[in-house]
């Protein structure tokens, strides 16, 4: 009977938690950078989550933009993880996923291909167009950049139904597996993360690059210094790509020819 009362009162909190906006408020009220929502959220014992829409927008405020959606999902979630100002997800199943990024342009490459800027995806809640500041802003404490949320998703899987990175946007059956992980001006890792194109189209704004693009990509970043220009980004990624599709056209060649 007391462990039936125990469960019933879990149920009940951890329930109000995840729908009145507290888990989320957590995470959004640590920094600007960082916005989570979603619909709504079930928990039948702890640590595991059944969620509806959920939506997660980030800005760097330098270099970044990153939007990602998804429609279904059923994770493992680390209440334990907030308190070390940790947003972290585990065996992450999901579909109905979309996933959008920018890399931030300056004025004068928006100035000189303007079209190019045109096709970027719209993030919502943050600056558009993805200007890069003229200069860098303000160097954190340690103490303030100790406050951010952290991410990290492990072991997550996902059909998806768009990946949008700047101009170029696929739209159509893919499916995702791997895991990630971020600290906001420290380090990143991805990986190892697999990814499948099953056959969607494949544009850059009004042009198409492959009218059914099937391809087979690996992704790995080891621990990347993320404290500075992305470049630094290159010494700690490897990659490959495995494709076989009919090219539609180099139109998109006008984005970067004046």
């Amino acid at each position: 009977m007391g462990l039936l009362a125990l469960w019933g009162l879990y149920l009940l909190a951890a329930n109000v938690l995840l729908n009145v906006g507290v888990v989320p408020g957590w995470v959004n009220g640590a920094t600007h950078q960082v916005h989570v929502e979603w619909d709504r959220a079930i928990t039948l014992w702890p640590g595991q989550a059944w969620v509806k829409n959920f939506s997660m927008q980030f800005d760097d405020d330098n270099e970044v933009q990153m939007d990602l959606n998804v429609e279904d999902s059923s994770v493992n979630m680390s209440l334990l993880a907030f308190s070390r100002n940790t947003f972290k997800l585990t065996r992450g199943r999901a579909k109905g996923a979309s996933y959008r990024m920018n890399i931030k342009v300056s004025e004068e490459e928006l100035k000189k291909f303007p079209a190019r800027v045109d096709a970027f995806p719209r993030v919502p809640g943050y600056a558009y167009p993805p200007i890069k500041p003229k200069e860098r802003p303000p160097k954190k404490t340690q103490e303030e950049i100790d406050k951010l949320f952290r991410i990290e998703l492990d072991d997550v899987e996902s059909d998806m139904t768009e990946v949008w990175i700047g101009e170029y946007h696929y739209q159509g059956p893919s499916h995702v597996k791997g895991s990630f992980a971020f600290s906001p001006m420290k380090e990143l890792s991805v990986g190892p993360a697999h990814m499948s194109f099953d056959g969607g189209k494949l544009t850059a704004g009004e042009h198409v690059i492959f009218p059914s693009f099937e391809a087979k990509v690996r992704c790995t970043i080891a621990n990347a210094d993320v404290s500075g220009p992305p470049e630094r980004i290159l010494p700690a990624l490897t990659a490959s790509l495995q494709t076989n599709t009919e090219l539609g056209g180099l139109g998109l060649i006008a984005f970067y020819a004046e």
